[in-house]
């Protein structure tokens, strides 16, 4: 039997080279201590924390590495690969997908994994109609809340109070429009839905945050607004939306049903190549957020946020598939 005599020099050249390789061929967002660095929306560590408890038990060589300050900081980790994935609250801005694309040119997909929540311990809520609690307005239909706050080809636009139906000493008030600029991602989000148009009217004004929408209306009777949900309170009302002759409030049933028309959904952001080449089980891993136990784990945080109906689910698993 002939047995070859290697240097011990020539060994440690060989391990050398091989460490030197393997680090090459490791991902930016892998930790010195072998995690998955994972930056994104602060509102959903608990929910990212539940899903990686039950993860783990399966899967006891993974290990995640959340550093979750905010939306912002998602789109340009992803972009740059300190980040295997990005959780978001919102879609990407037009600003946001900017800075994305201006890092990369690979494409990035959005999945779905629990829609927003109504409970005030979330920072992300469906959208809501509100006016002043005084105001006897109940409802809007969506035609008519197109043409309050965005003006038609013809440059219809609601004006007074009397259009929403309102009589007697509403009809000749003048309705005062407020709401997100269209900067923030709700306001981008809002003029975004189907049945809006692109641009705000010119009479329509605007504010940063939530709660100082709610605040003005709060105090303005004449005021209309919309907004988050999570931080009104009984200075205003919520509207229902009016949709195929049925009045819809955001409900628990009516969110997780997905009829409801101002819904809004937390988001994992991903690169089209990274599931593609399933880097770090990254594509089983989305696929187990959007089970049973990865939907349970995500509504069982004090945040509350509704998990995805089957449709939905299977909507987001094709996504996943037909890469």
């Amino acid at each position: 039997m002939l047995i070859l005599k290697i240097p011990c020099n020539l060994i440690k050249l060989l391990a050398l080279i091989f460490v030197f390789f393997t680090s090459c061929n490791a991902q930016p967002y892998i930790t010195n201590d072998g995690s998955i660095r994972v930056i994104g929306y602060n509102d959903m560590q608990h929910c990212l924390e539940a899903i990686n408890s039950v993860y783990v038990k399966s899967h006891p060589n993974i290990k995640f590495s959340l550093i979750l300050k905010g939306s912002k900081f998602a789109p340009l980790a992803l972009a740059n690969n300190s980040s295997a994935f990005a959780p978001m609250g919102s879609e990407m801005t037009h600003e946001e997908l900017a800075v994305y694309k201006n890092e990369t040119q690979n494409k990035a997909i959005a999945i779905r994994v629990a829609h927003a929540s109504l409970s005030s311990r979330a920072k992300s809520g469906p959208l809501v109609i509100i006016v002043n609690r005084n105001n006897p307005l109940k409802s809007i239909s969506l035609m008519q809340l197109r043409r309050l706050y965005t003006p038609d080809l013809n440059n219809i636009q609601i004006r007074k109070w009397g259009e929403l139906n309102l009589n007697s000493d509403w009809i000749d008030k003048n309705i005062n429009t407020l709401g997100l600029s269209q900067t923030t991602a709700l306001g981008e989000y809002f003029l975004d839905r189907p049945f809006m148009g692109k641009k705000y009217s010119s009479s329509m004004r605007t504010y940063e945050q939530s709660l100082d929408v709610c605040n003005q209306v709060a105090k303005d009777i004449q005021g209309i607004g919309f907004c988050r949900s999570n931080i009104i309170d009984d200075r205003v009302k919520i509207l229902g939306l009016e949709l195929n002759g049925t009045t819809i409030y955001p409900t628990y049933e009516s969110i997780k049903s997905g009829i409801y028309p101002l819904d809004r959904y937390l988001l994992i952001y991903i690169k089209v190549n990274f599931l593609k080449e399933d880097r770090n089980n990254l594509r089983e891993y989305l696929e187990f957020i959007l089970s049973s136990k990865g939907q349970e784990a995500i509504s069982s945080t004090s945040e509350h946020y509704i998990p995805l109906n089957e449709s939905e689910i299977s909507s987001e698993l094709n996504k996943i598939k037909n890469l």
